[in-house]
């Protein structure tokens, strides 16, 4: 039976009619509307999908991270670049986003520390992003990078 009371069949003839049909419960989404469109609340970080962007700089090659989500990264001492070798922080499986602060200021993001990474990534566009997993064995694995400036 469907949600409606009827024999449901398909094209070759079987009959469903005795599977038991399981009718999940109706919840208002806030402020009405449909419910059929309400997927319910998104499980967010400090406000946003990923959370809001937390500043870090780059201290002897490494910055530190506190939870998953977006990273807007600057040099020690506001140099105009640096090498970003380790990330210190995070449990299994946390992803980052790392960005840069500033266009006038390049982050290398380097093989080597606990960054696996196929080469050096330069981060020298506010637009650019490199993304990381850790894993159990405490490194940040590349996921992926886009150069967008």
């Amino acid at each position: 039976m469907d949600v409606n009371g009827r024999r449901m069949t398909n094209n070759g003839g079987h009959n469903y009619s005795q599977r038991k049909v399981v009718r999940a419960p109706t919840v208002k989404p806030p402020g009405g509307g449909s419910p059929s469109l309400w997927l319910g609340p998104v499980s967010t970080v400090d406000g946003g999908m990923l959370g809001t962007e937390k500043d870090v700089t780059i201290v002897g090659g490494a910055i530190t991270v506190t939870r998953p989500g977006i990273y807007s990264v600057d040099t020690e001492g506001a140099a105009a670049s640096d090498e970003l070798t380790t990330i210190n922080g995070g449990g299994n499986g946390y992803e980052i986003i790392l960005k840069c602060a500033s266009n006038a200021r390049m982050i290398k993001i380097a093989p080597g520390g606990n960054i696996l990474t196929g080469s050096t990534f330069r981060l020298n566009h506010v637009a650019d992003r490199w993304r990381g997993l850790k894993n159990s064995a405490g490194d940040y694995a590349e996921i992926d990078r886009s150069s967008n400036g």
